[in-house]
């Protein structure tokens, strides 16, 4: 907590997005790498009015390494004053998918893409061989290829996370020290702050760019695995939080190139308009482990819906703006809530009450609720039954009914159906003169009572809730439909109306 709070602090200046102005229009990649195959991928080419550096950036190579992916979606949508920023995001799309890190279907080193780029020799068939194309198209002047450790370095000397791996090349060193010196200042601990190593990995394509044609190269690891706490147990940094750090690295490069970028904070194109949706999915501490990863799969099912993770810092920097909506998974309210702060959480309280939309799934529907001192108070909904704290009705597949309103929303379908259900709210009307009544979507048919929790309470209570708040529009949903298949267009269904696309 103390990073991220130091973190928002040296960002708060950085809170407008401030890319030069472009005309609204509907943008999409530059090419398409293993076109008509499962590689399918595409890559991003971006050039500044004044002359400067080519730079391409690569993300995904290995699958387990999701925020390398989410760093470059961003980076891809930045704009430089100078020079050419090529990025392709999502070099191995069946690993990405698998979330594995070797291509499936493929043993040992074959399976490992950043393993294909031998020096002095023929790059693999393949996908490796679009890649080494492009690069040789591009002709960059430099090399970032973004990627994750298992572990910090600092605590075990075994992996490379939390590093930069730097050609031997001076300049690179040097940007090497600037950008690690960026990184560290948000880090209060010293054992995750990251350190300078040299040589990329033998056949890796940051090897390969410097030693086959002469380009300078670096490899930025993040970390995805856990670290101690001081109390006991071990916690990771959220995908978003490990994004930021690689959007940070990336933007002090840029920066020392003189490249004049835009700002870091840019998550998603500005001049993506037209019919698509932009969702931020929460992303940090109190959301449950692969929440936003399954909010996240279920949009990415409809053209008319682009996402980003969001974690806190970037919240309360001032992210949202770019966005039409704000989605809140599982896990713990108040856990959210602490994590985002009061800075946070004014910063959401007003997206929403300048226009903006908000969907919370369960714990997200905590947040939304009025009668917590950390709830957002966008809905007029308390929740009921939390005698001595209690929330923890338990885990089961109830039947709920949808209303007339619910039916209008989510289609023609049979009223009654089963749906998971894990200790959401319990709500009631909230009798807040300053917030508008919430509409009930859907209402508890079957009951779940353990733990101390009252029986008999729960039938006929709304499970589903919509309602205004200022100009803005906010969803919360106590149940889980996006556990369902057959449910998942309750997710779209709930955000396209949060957007005013209804």
């Amino acid at each position: 907590m103390k990073t991220l709070r130091i973190e928002a602090l040296l960002l708060l200046a950085l809170t407008q997005v401030q890319c030069a102005a472009v005309p609204e229009v509907r943008v999409g990649p530059s090419g398409l790498l293993g076109e008509g195959t499962a590689f399918e991928t595409p890559w991003f080419d971006h050039r500044g009015a004044k002359d400067g550096p080519t730079i391409l950036i690569t993300g995904g190579m290995h699958g387990n390494e999701p925020a390398g992916v989410a760093a470059a979606d961003a980076i891809a949508s930045w704009t430089v004053k100078r020079g050419r920023l090529v990025v392709a995001p999502r070099m191995n799309p069946p690993a990405l998918a698998a979330s594995q890190r070797r291509t499936p279907g493929l043993e040992g080193s074959l399976g490992d893409l950043n393993r294909h780029f031998p020096t002095g020799g023929e790059v693999f068939e393949g996908v490796a061989t679009d890649l080494w194309e492009l690069f040789e198209q591009v002709q960059p002047d430099w090399l970032l290829d973004l990627h994750e450790g298992y572990a910090f370095r600092r605590l075990n000397p075994d992996s490379v996370g939390s590093s930069i791996i730097s050609c031997a090349d001076p300049r690179a060193v040097e940007l090497a020290e600037a950008m690690i010196a960026a990184v560290d200042a948000t880090i209060v601990e010293e054992d995750r702050k990251f350190t300078l190593l040299r040589n990329p990995i033998e056949s890796s394509f940051a090897r390969a760019a410097w030693e086959n044609a002469g380009v300078p190269s670096m490899i930025l690891e993040t970390t995805y695995g856990k670290y101690p706490l001081p109390e006991g147990g071990e916690r990771r940094y959220s995908v978003s939080h490990r994004a930021r750090q690689h959007r940070l690295m990336v933007h002090t490069f840029l920066t020392e190139l003189g490249m004049e970028p835009c700002s870091s904070e840019v998550l998603i194109d500005p001049r993506v308009t037209g019919e698509r949706v932009r969702v931020a999915i929460y992303d940090d501490l109190g959301a449950s482990v692969g929440g936003a990863k399954g909010l996240e799969r279920v949009l990415s099912e409809y053209d008319r819906v682009e996402t980003r993770r969001v974690c806190s810092v970037d919240v309360v920097a001032g992210s949202l703006s770019q966005f039409d909506v704000v989605l809140h998974p599982g896990g713990s309210g108040s856990g959210q809530a602490n994590s985002l702060g009061e800075a946070g959480r004014v910063r959401e309280v007003e997206f929403i009450r300048s226009g903006g939309g908000y969907l919370g799934v369960c714990a997200g529907g905590y947040l939304a609720a009025c009668n917590y001192p950390w709830s957002l108070a966008i809905l007029d909904a308390r929740t009921i039954d939390t005698k001595n704290g209690n929330w923890r009705r338990g885990r089961a597949e109830l039947e709920i009914e949808l209303t007339a309103a619910g039916l209008g929303l989510f289609g023609d379908m049979d009223p009654n159906f089963d749906v998971r259900y894990a200790n959401g709210p319990i709500y009631a009307p909230g009798e807040r003169e300053e917030i508008p009544d919430y509409e009930t979507l859907a209402v508890y048919r079957g009951e779940v009572a353990e733990n101390g929790t009252s029986k008999g309470v729960m039938p006929g209570t709304p499970a589903l809730i919509r309602g205004r708040f200022g100009a803005g529009r906010a969803v919360a949903f106590s149940p889980h439909p996006e556990s369902t298949q057959s449910l998942q267009h309750f997710i779209r269904d709930a955000v396209l109306w949060a957007a005013g696309r209804d």
